[in-house]
């Protein structure tokens, strides 16, 4: 375990100059002044020379200066000293020897890395307190280094995927309901009318034929009729008139012959017939549709049921992971919906409470180097910053933290870049 001995910073945004012996100041360490006086940047000067060259902004030296300094003593003697110019980042290590380490960067990671790998520079334990449920969330499955992309990517597919099965499921259900019972005494295939209707085209041809025979005789009979008549009119031609009855009796006697050998062929039957097929081809159909939409609805069911035992397999990885991590406190957990602590969800915890979790999770990370960054705490009262000194105490990690003011409470006040009261 490393703890800070003291800090040094000049030239760094808008610091001009300071210098914090943290031996003077218990655990935690509060740091005060005006909006713009440095108070943040002093935090962030921790972060610039533990974190790396990441992360260092780009125009992170003072106005009109063209190098700044972070140097940091340790209580295990290990000195630390980043140095930031126009052309570039410098870091260097040693001992209270004097003997220099040749990858400084390396010893400097090992110290800020978490029991689970992750850097703890970047955890504000109040900015977490304040974040809503699901950024909770989110932050909590980082620092745990959980990635569900996977399982989430495929539980929206999956989910999609049952909302349409569930979709046809429903509308296939409701035609099945309004669909005839299926008669399976019919046969699966319609039966053809085509031979019952060739059948019916030869007897109405016959049945015309028959027709124009009777029309024909008729029409010979009134021939025969015109020609009784004009047998009368015309005795002067009795001769030739009775040749010409003789001639048409005799064809009206062979066409009555036929006519009375001829026999009308019935058509309703076959009409019956077709009314019949037709019937039961509709019947046909209706049950062939009735068929389908139950394998329809079947695969359906199918594919929701398919469905729901994807999403609890994904559910069932994601709890296999969880059951991995290493949560930093007992009793904290998350879910969809956010950040809980022994069932109760974050933001039915009091603000305190919610702080107190958040620096504990921080100290849970367990660190080498142990320190807190808290930003923005000015709405800590005191009680909150008593809280916060004696769990700071109780841990022996240093908390610092800045707040706006010049309260009692400030151990170092900064005013436009530089220490007025230490």
């Amino acid at each position: 375990m490393a703890k800070l001995k003291t800090l040094e910073a000049k030239n760094i945004k808008g610091l001009k100059e300071l210098e914090i012996d943290f031996s003077q100041h218990g655990n935690l360490v509060v740091i005060g002044g005006d909006n713009g006086a440095g108070k943040t940047t002093a935090l962030d000067t921790v972060l610039y020379l533990f974190g790396g060259k990441g992360a260092i902004p780009k125009d992170v030296l003072r106005h009109g200066s063209g190098r700044g300094e972070i140097e940091a003593e340790l209580d295990s003697g290990l000195i630390v000293k980043r140095v930031i110019t126009g052309q570039g980042v410098r870091l260097a290590a040693k001992n209270l020897q004097g003997a220099t380490f040749s990858s400084p960067q390396a010893i400097l990671n090992d110290l800020v890395r978490a029991a689970n790998g992750k850097s703890t520079l970047g955890f504000d334990p109040l900015r977490f307190a304040r974040m809503s449920p699901r950024e909770q969330r989110d932050t909590l499955k980082e620092l745990l280094g959980l990635d569900f992309t996977e399982e989430e990517d495929e539980k929206q597919r999956v989910l999609e995927e049952r909302r349409q099965a569930q979709s046809e499921e429903k509308a296939l259900a409701a035609e099945i309901e309004s669909m005839e019972e299926i008669d399976e005494e019919l046969p699966a295939e319609e039966v053809s009318i085509a031979d019952l209707l060739e059948e019916r085209k030869r007897r109405t041809e016959v049945n015309e034929l028959n027709d124009e025979l009777r029309r024909s005789l008729g029409r010979v009979r009134e021939e025969i009729e015109g020609l009784k008549k004009r047998e009368s009119e015309l005795m002067a031609q009795l001769a030739d008139i009775r040749a010409s009855l003789v001639t048409k009796g005799q064809e009206a006697e062979g066409i009555a012959e036929r006519v009375g050998e001829v026999q009308d062929e019935d058509v309703s039957e076959i009409d019956e017939k077709l009314k019949s097929l037709e019937d039961m081809n509709r019947r046909i159909r209706a049950n062939n549709r009735s068929r389908a939409t139950k394998v329809a609805y079947e695969d359906a069911v199918a594919r929701v049921k398919a469905a729901n035992q994807a999403l609890e397999s994904i559910e069932d990885r994601k709890r296999e992971k969880l059951m991995a991590a290493k949560m930093p406190i007992p009793g904290l957990a998350f879910d969809e919906d956010g950040v809980t602590l022994h069932g109760v969800r974050m933001e039915s915890l009091s603000g305190a409470e919610r702080l107190m979790v958040s620096v504990a999770m921080a100290i849970a990370m367990e660190p080498e180097l142990k320190v807190l960054l808290i930003r923005d705490g000015s709405l800590l009262d005191s009680g909150n910053l008593e809280e916060l000194r004696r769990v700071a105490m109780d841990n022996d990690v240093t908390i610092l933290l800045e707040r706006v003011g010049d309260g009692p409470e400030v151990n170092i006040e900064l005013k436009d870049g530089e220490v007025i009261r230490n």
